[in-house]
């Protein structure tokens, strides 16, 4: 019955799935702000040609047989999806950071034959009843953050040709026996586009950075940077001094924590400009900024420490030629992982230094066999044994900047928002940033609770100074 519309589970989905049944993650969202009023009648027929167009959008994940495995699990095209049950319309006083954690309860479920992975949600506000903000959220299995990105172009695209296919009060997105032909076949795993195989010399840094104790990793950099010719450098001599900043264990909360930060178009445009003099990217700055006033602020009690980092990425960028432009959707993320000294002044030289470490590990495949580890654990027993473990300090996930206007002109998206749940898997903090031409940068802090709650007015003190740091660049 679903003979292009089925496949097997991939290894890095696997451990999607493990996330979402053991609960250790909710959702991600993207949420943008439309130029024009969004009833049903203009969104559901523009919203039916996205889902045609893009089979991950038709599809769940199903168990293969009464087995209950993690790893016996199948993807398939759902049988229907019904307006009503993907898409509602809220009206709220404002968006903010109490929206984001209502937001952050969400979850799509697996094994649902009439709902897809995903939600929209339509928010109105007194002032915005014009201009809604568009909520797409989604459990992480089959999308990342560019995923969130294209499904809003991509929805902006076929708004523009709505006109043409005439409006709808259609109740029924999608029926897989009436649009099995019309639907494209799915895509295999993102692990067959990219090879993600690591080498045994990456297997062996791997291991002995994530399984050693802090005591030994510190003796092997002491004895390694005294060693003749190849000794470290100033720089590697500094994190023998400092243990790396570990918080509170993993536990099995998804509660998160959020604060919106806004640069305005005029001040973020400024600060790109300067990074475009100094040769600067945009992340290594935000990085070496972000970790600066972390110390200076929300963890300065607990100073000086190093850092244990990531720069999540998109794998898109490994894949071959004829394969670019070919997957909106679907999971091509992975992690760089910095680790840094305490960092006693931003500076030109130090966001080159955190610039070269990441593109080194860019041209090193870092973030392809990161996530090529994942082939050799049990994902259950991986997932659970994080409970009670420590974690990473910080992690950037930034998806650029996103200009998007129907090709009518008529639609455009004005303003655009990035958050997603950090639970046991999730670094202790988290800056997710978008940002638009109209709209400016967003960057919002998300955090657990704990790290929030106790003092809060050190949350204003780091979003006020991460503005001022990030502002005095320029």
């Amino acid at each position: 019955m679903y003979l292009h519309h089925t496949r097997k589970i991939g290894f890095f989905e696997l451990y999607y799935l493990g996330r979402n049944q053991l609960k250790c993650y909710t959702n991600y969202c993207i949420i943008a702000k439309y130029n024009h009023a969004l009833n049903q009648s203009i969104l559901s027929p523009a919203l039916r040609q996205v889902v045609l167009a893009n089979p991950y959008l038709a599809a769940n994940f199903f168990p293969a047989s009464s087995v209950a495995s993690f790893d016996n699990y199948d993807l398939r095209a759902v049988d229907q999806i019904r307006f009503e049950d993907v898409v509602e319309y809220k009206t709220v006083s404002q968006i903010d950071e109490s929206l984001l954690e209502e937001i952050n309860t969400y979850t799509c479920k697996m094994d649902e034959t009439e709902r897809p992975l995903w939600r929209v949600i339509v928010y109105t506000t007194p002032e915005s009843d014009e201009t809604p903000h568009v909520c797409f959220y989604c459990d992480h299995t089959l999308f990342d953050g560019t995923s969130g990105t294209s499904f809003h172009k991509k929805l902006i695209r076929e708004l523009g040709n709505v006109g043409e296919l005439g409006p709808t009060s259609g109740d029924i997105l999608f029926n897989y026996e009436a649009d099995k032909d019309l639907l494209p076949k799915f895509p295999q795993s993102s692990d067959k586009y990219v090879n993600n195989k690591p080498p045994a010399i990456f297997v062996a840094k791997f291991l002995f950075r994530v399984l050693s104790p802090q005591w030994l990793r510190r003796t092997f950099i002491y004895l390694w940077n005294r060693t003749p010719v190849i000794g470290g450098s100033a720089r590697d001599r500094l994190l023998e001094k400092y243990p790396i900043f570990r918080g509170l264990p993993a536990n099995t909360s998804t509660a998160t924590r959020f604060k919106i930060i806004n640069l305005p178009p005029s001040d973020s445009a400024g600060v790109l400009k300067y990074c475009k003099e100094k040769h600067l990217t945009f992340t290594p700055l935000l990085y070496t900024v972000g970790i600066k006033t972390l110390q200076d602020t929300i963890l300065l009690a607990s100073m000086p420490f190093a850092t244990e980092a990531i720069i999540s990425v998109t794998t898109r960028r490994y894949l071959a030629k004829e394969q670019m432009g070919q997957h909106d959707f679907g999971l091509f993320v992975g992690p760089q992982p910095l680790i840094n000294p305490p960092i006693s002044q931003i500076s030109v030289p130090e966001i080159i230094r955190v610039q070269e470490d990441i593109a080194a590990g860019l041209e090193a495949r870092t973030p392809l066999y990161t996530v090529g580890m994942l082939k050799y654990v049990d994902v259950k027993d991986f997932l659970n044994g994080i409970l009670g473990k420590l974690k990473e300090t910080f992690e950037i996930s930034n998806l650029g900047l996103q200009n998007v206007v129907s090709a009518d002109g008529r639609w455009e998206i004005q303003d655009m928002l990035f958050s997603q749940c950090f639970g046991r898997t999730s670094p202790y903090f988290c800056l997710s940033v978008v940002s638009t031409k109209s709209g400016g940068l967003n960057l919002v802090l998300g955090m657990a609770p704990e790290y929030c709650d106790a003092n809060p007015e050190l949350v204003d003190q780091f979003a006020s100074e991460l503005t001022k740091n990030i502002m005095a660049r320029y």
